[in-house]
């Protein structure tokens, strides 16, 4: 089973751990760049945390804030020992309940196309929105990485 809820400050290993895990396959295409850390710096004071936990572990983890008209999902990380079984989906679940509680009816993220994380967000029900060059991300193993932009329209 799955439960999904608010972050807390004894939280912090388990979400290191998740982050870290998920992280190290993406690093392989990809990395953060001065101007994505500084831009991050704009809107940490908003950011939401929710955890993932399966059997009383840290499975999955995303942050989200208020942008415009619209809830903001980054950072969707599950730990590769838990892929495959729903833990994104029941945090994007949770991220739904909130934003209509919050009176909105509209999710949106971003991701690198060369992750291959555009089918799994689609099939959680976001649709791509624009794909353009991404300005905030390096790599070693691409030239120049593209950046898709989501939405999941929600009622």
């Amino acid at each position: 089973m799955i439960t999904i809820r608010s972050s807390l400050p004894e939280d912090a290993e388990g979400i290191r751990r998740v982050s870290e895990s998920a992280t190290a396959t993406l690093r392989k295409t990809y990395r953060p760049n001065q101007k994505a850390l500084e831009n991050r710096k704009s809107f940490s004071s908003q950011l939401n945390r929710l955890v993932a936990l399966v059997d009383g572990e840290i499975a999955g983890t995303t942050q989200f804030y208020r942008d415009g008209e619209a809830l903001r999902i980054i950072g969707l990380f599950v730990h590769p020992d838990y892929r495959r079984r729903g833990v994104a989906r029941a945090i994007v679940d949770e991220v739904v309940e909130i934003a209509l509680k919050q009176g909105i009816d509209l999710l949106v993220t971003r991701t690198v196309k060369e992750t291959g994380n555009v089918p799994i967000f689609e099939k959680m029900g976001f649709d791509v929105m624009s794909v353009h060059a991404d300005e905030y991300s390096e790599s070693d193993e691409f030239r120049q990485l593209s950046e898709v932009d989501l939405q999941k329209k929600i009622t």
